[in-house]
């Protein structure tokens, strides 16, 4: 498994999630087995997941996700480490809905805020022009 979560970091990353990041692709492939990447991206994952923005919170659902699959591959779905990562990876992806819909929701409340301040605007450049 390779990580492609490099290529994919976003402008706006944090110094947390660059660090996370480098931590999940740290592990070499051809030295370092399934056990010790699952525990680098975990590592990762849980710091990426203490953050409230959406691009960790995804990140951290990638990682965990990642992680499910190779304990899968290696151990069998039923076991109990592919199980907790499923678990955590249903946890983040739950706080990411919700993040996101904070960041929608906040979104809608600065747009409707803009166009009051633009209706404003252009009712005070009217007075201005009849007097």
């Amino acid at each position: 498994m390779s990580n492609v979560q490099e290529s994919k970091e976003h402008s706006k990353a944090t110094p947390a999630y660059k660090k996370a990041m480098r931590i999940a692709n740290s592990a070499r492939p051809q030295h370092d087995g399934i056990d010790t990447r699952c525990k680098l991206n975990s590592r990762a994952a849980h710091m990426l997941r203490k953050h409230n923005d959406k691009f960790s919170q995804q990140a951290a659902v990638n990682l965990f996700m990642e992680n499910y699959e190779m304990q899968c591959k290696l151990r069998g779905s039923n076991s109990p480490r592919a199980i907790a990562f499923y678990v955590w990876a249903i946890k983040t992806e739950e706080s990411y809905i919700k993040a996101n819909m904070r960041h929608n929701e906040n979104a809608k409340k600065e747009r409707l805020a803009q166009k009051k301040r633009d209706e404003k605007n252009k009712m005070e450049k009217n007075v201005i022009k009849k007097q």
